[in-house]
C-alpha cells in the first residue's frame, strides 16, 4: 500500500537537486535501462512493443488524471533529471488502479531512490492503490514494500484492475 511507503531524511535531502517528469523521455529511459542492465529480458522487440503501448496510452489517458480504475492499461515512463540530464528513470504499466514497475536505471548515486520516492508520491496522488515493485530487494522492503502471498496478490489485482 502506498500509505506505507517511507522516505528517509537523506533521500529528502538529495531530492532537492532534481526534477521529475512522466512520459517525456520514454525512449531515453528504455536506453538507460538497456545500458545499465543489458538486453537480458529488455530486448529490442519487447521494448518496441512497450513503446507502441506507451504511444497508444498517451493518446487515451494515463496517470495525469485520477486513476478511476475503469479498464485503463497504459505504459508509462518516469524520469528524474539533474539540470537537463536524465539521471534515473523507470518504465511500468498501469492496469486500472495498479501500477507495475518493470525496470529502471540510475546513473548518479542515490538518484534511483529519489526517483522511486517521487514516483510513490505521484502514484498516491493519482489514485493508484497498489504498486507492484517486482522482485524482493532489501531497499524496497526498507521503503515500506511488503510481500503478498500469491492468493492475496491475485485477489487485490482482480479487484483493482477495473475490468
Amino acid at each position: 500500500d502506498l500509505e506505507d511507503f517511507r522516505v528517509s531524511k537523506s533521500v529528502r535531502r538529495y531530492a532537492r537537486d532534481y526534477t521529475c517528469s512522466m512520459d517525456l523521455a520514454f525512449k531515453e529511459v528504455c536506453e538507460g535501462i538497456t545500458n545499465q542492465h543489458g538486453e537480458s529480458w529488455f530486448f529490442p522487440r519487447l521494448v518496441e512493443s512497450f513503446r507502441l503501448m506507451h504511444e497508444r496510452g498517451k493518446q487515451k489517458c494515463g496517470l495525469r488524471r485520477k486513476a478511476n480504475g475503469r479498464g485503463v492499461v497504459a505504459m508509462h515512463s518516469f524520469e528524474l533529471w539533474k539540470k537537463d540530464k536524465l539521471v534515473a528513470g523507470e518504465v511500468g504499466v498501469q492496469v486500472g488502479k495498479i501500477y507495475i514497475s518493470f525496470s529502471g536505471f540510475s546513473a548518479v548515486k542515490n538518484s534511483g531512490m529519489v526517483q522511486l520516492c517521487t514516483l510513490a508520491a505521484f502514484l498516491h496522488e493519482s489514485g493508484i492503490e497498489m504498486w507492484d515493485l517486482g522482485m524482493e530487494i532489501d531497499y524496497k522492503l526498507s521503503m515500506g514494500g511488503r510481500i503478498l502471498s500469491r492468493g492475496d496478490f491475485l485477489r487485490r489485482f482482480r479487484t483493482l484492475r477495473g475490468f
